[in-house]
């Protein structure tokens, strides 16, 4: 996995750079790359996981040694020098290869106490002090490094020219220290930091002993609810270094994971494809898919914090009990029973982990004892209830929309109602004033509604329905009939509440079933509950029970 590796949280700056070296054409033979493959594999994963300190010295050591080999051919001064040393060694005469080093510098060199030769496939400097080996097998893998950081820093010909002519080795390791300083600052911009690398890296593992690599990018197959368990109980041993330790965090880090694998993947494939099309055989990558693979990922995810401020919709702690089901879209309608461990097991470990704070050791082992008093059946009224909050808020809105003759009234009552036969008295009544006014006339609707409520009974008992809902709600912003002027945030708030609806009863079916699945396996209603209180009572303890004191 390492090219996933690579591509993880990586900018496409960054991975745009990778991909230029690998596709770089030879000067010396256009049918050929300048690099291999392997030096820019090995390139990237040392820029990507941020262990290029020894090659920054080894590049260092080599300018050094072109530098001042040139200058020594030519017997020239650096003043009169019209061709620059690096600049014909690594682009104008591509001398890369092992082969070509060796014949570049078959002649020993002396200067100021410093010598300079080869000795089999090494390259050797030699100090008064000290000396410094360069494989001539690495030269490649350096000369690509170079135009890495040539990219970002184009200064840094000159600068090593003027720096390194001459240099001692302290000169030599402190140019090495500010190309690494160099290529940090870019890093910055353009690569997550490296403790996301080290988790990535361990999610990387633990899913290939698992999963074979056809099946890692559908989720079905692996990112399961006893997959997402599994993984923190080993995890979380790893203690607070990889940040896996809660079960919350490592649900929600294992769908992310999930959705690097993704984009990764479908970068790769993307770039090593001939081209996009449908012959799968010939190694085009499908367009259709690429597409709707990105597009579901780049799919903002539903920010619902907002929503409980005025007017309020939903209460603070509706918007927080949600939040976990929401932040894990669309994975969290198969992972059913992973929210309800997250809603139930997880709150019980926060718990703790705030007893752990106050080192207080007879807290600490109270709250280990105290059981979830949740089951995952009261999970199901949880979640039920605020989705009938959310339907009755609905309701409200469409009060709002039909007293302030609102276009936005027939799309909740299109998405509310469940009478098919109103529904469609409703639309032929609808479509005959239309053809009768010529007009689509938002007003002239509204006026003829209560003509329309003598007619379909079922309309008016919808409509007071509405009124009633409108009447209960006595939170911030409902408690009176709003504005005209104010209902642009009444209508956001109504096209969130119809999205997170929808997000909810696909939800909340999946969650029947699971929990009819076993009432039908277990002998007892709570039997699984009971098994994972287990599961978890165990874990927990082993990671923050106190040891009796002697």
């Amino acid at each position: 996995m390492t090219s996933v590796i690579t591509n993880f949280g990586v900018s496409d700056e960054l991975q745009g750079i990778f991909y230029s070296l690998r596709e770089m054409p030879s000067l010396n033979n256009s049918e050929q790359t300048k690099f291999k493959k392997h030096e820019i594999d090995i390139l990237s994963q040392s820029i990507v996981c941020r262990n290029y300190g020894k090659l920054c010295l080894e590049l260092s050591y080599f300018c050094f040694a072109v530098i001042n080999y040139q200058n020594f051919k030519k017997n020239d001064s650096p003043n009169t020098r019209r061709i620059s040393p690096l600049l014909s060694y690594f682009w104008q005469n591509e001398q890369l290869s092992t082969t070509h080093v060796k014949a570049h510098f078959k002649n020993k060199f002396s200067l100021n106490g410093c010598e300079l030769f080869l000795i089999d496939n090494v390259l050797r400097i030699n100090f008064k002090n000290s000396k410094f080996d360069i494989s001539l097998s690495r030269v490649g893998l350096l000369a690509s490094l170079l135009e890495f950081i040539v990219y970002i820093d184009p200064k840094v010909l000159t600068d090593f020219e003027l720096s390194l002519m001459s240099a001692e080795t302290t000169k030599i390791k402190e140019v090495a220290s500010n190309l690494q300083k160099t290529i940090y600052k870019f890093l910055t911009s353009h690569l997550s930091s490296a403790q996301e690398q080290r988790r990535f890296r361990f999610m990387a593992s633990f899913l290939d002993n698992r999963v074979t690599k056809e099946n890692k990018l559908d989720s079905t197959s692996w990112l399961t609810d006893e997959y997402i368990l599994n993984f923190w109980l080993k995890a979380s041993d790893e203690g607070n270094n990889l940040g896996f330790k809660l079960f919350t965090s490592c649900c929600s880090e294992l769908v992310a994971f999930q959705q690097a694998l993704s984009v990764s993947y479908s970068k790769i494939n993307a770039r090593s494809s001939i081209s996009i099309g449908d012959n799968i055989e010939a190694g085009e990558v499908s367009a259709d898919l690429l597409d709707q693979t990105l597009m579901q990922l780049q799919e903002s995810k539903l920010e619902i914090d907002w929503l409980h401020n005025k007017p309020k919709f939903l209460t603070k702690n509706q918007t927080l009990e949600l939040k976990p089901i929401l932040d894990c879209l669309p994975f969290s309608k198969k992972l059913t029973l992973t929210m309800a461990r997250v809603h139930i097991f997880g709150a019980w470990q926060a718990a703790i982990v705030q007893a752990t704070r106050k080192n207080d050791s007879k807290l600490i082992t109270q709250k280990i004892n105290q059981l979830p008093e949740k089951n995952y059946q009261l999970f199901h009224e949880l979640i039920t209830d605020v989705y009938q909050q959310v339907i009755d808020v609905l309701w409200a809105l469409l009060h709002i929309n039909h007293q302030h003759k609102q276009p936005q009234m027939f799309t909740l009552f299109n998405q509310l109602v469940t009478d098919k036969k109103l529904l469609k008295d409703l639309q032929s009544l609808l479509a005959q004033q239309v053809n009768k006014t010529k007009v689509n006339d938002i007003n002239a609707l509204f006026n003829e509604m209560s003509q329309w409520q003598l007619k379909l009974p079922e309309l008016n008992r919808i409509l007071k329905h509405a009124t009633r809902m409108f009447s209960a709600n006595h939170k911030a912003g409902f408690n009176a009939l709003p504005q005209l002027q104010e209902l642009d945030i009444y209508h956001e708030g109504q096209d969130l509440l119809l999205k997170l609806k929808q997000e909810l009863t696909h939800f909340l079916d999946n969650l029947e079933i699971l929990l009819f699945e076993q009432s039908q396996f277990n002998m007892r209603k709570d039997e699984k509950f009971s098994s994972d209180t287990s599961i978890f009572f165990n874990k927990l303890n082993s990671l923050y029970g106190v040891s009796d004191e002697k």
